[in-house]
């Protein structure tokens, strides 16, 4: 009897222990399986990131590529250049201008500053005509201011009022312009700007024989007396 029931219990025994080793080989399948899929989801976001990444350099690059090969861009710049090219040999400021204007004392009934300030609206007027030894043209101008001022040795730059009686008279100025082309030391501007810039006149000289007055730009009327 004894016997018997020990055959039981044994038998019992081996059945649990089957059972306990099939299910925990089962649960570590189950893991091993769950730990795989979470490695491939974990790779497969580091592709799709590399990848998105790789996207957008070459975006970037091809952008880049497009702005440095641009033909049309690249034409302008060269357009650009060539007309800066053509200004050499041109008059771009004031201070190299190679005029003499000429006015008769006659035609102006007023003081002698009044005079001057005449005489500038007249050399204004010209310059917005197109001259073929000019690198730009005026198109619109305001605010000219004109200063008295000469050197005297041994004190320097002074402020002077100029007088009918005077036949040589030294003066600067300067205006608000609008302007096509170029004026050194500002920029080019092919259709001609939409904002005023304060241009400097540079020095004049005023010469007077008789009735006639002789207006020159300061650096021209000492190369005319070379």
């Amino acid at each position: 009897m004894k016997s018997k029931s020990l055959m039981i219990f044994l038998l019992i025994s081996v059945i649990l222990l089957a059972l306990f080793f099939i299910i925990n080989r089962n649960n570590e399948n189950k893991g091993l399986l769950s730990l795989n899929k979470t490695t491939e989801l974990n790779s497969s976001n580091v592709i799709d990131i590399t990848s998105a990444s790789e996207s957008e350099t070459t975006t970037e690059t091809a952008s880049i590529y497009e702005v440095e090969n641009n033909s049309e861009t690249k034409a302008e710049a060269i357009d650009t250049t060539a007309k800066m090219i053509d200004i050499e040999g041109l008059t771009t400021d004031f201070s190299t201008l190679e005029r003499i204007y000429t006015f008769n004392e006659n035609d102006y009934d007023s003081s002698t500053q009044d005079m001057i300030y005449s005489f500038f609206y007249h050399v204004l007027d010209d310059l917005k005509q197109e001259h073929e030894d000019l690198s730009f043209q005026i198109l619109e101008y305001k605010n000219l201011n004109v200063y008295f001022t000469r050197v005297v040795p041994g004190v320097g730059s002074q402020g002077y009022e100029p007088k009918k009686s005077d036949t040589f008279l030294e003066f600067a100025a300067d205006v608000e312009v609008r302007y096509k082309g170029y004026i050194s030391p500002v920029f080019y501007f092919e259709n001609g700007t939409d904002e005023f810039y304060l241009i400097t006149l540079s020095d004049w000289v005023l010469i007077k024989e008789q009735s006639t007055y002789y207006l020159y730009p300061y650096g021209y009327y000492y190369k005319t007396r070379e």
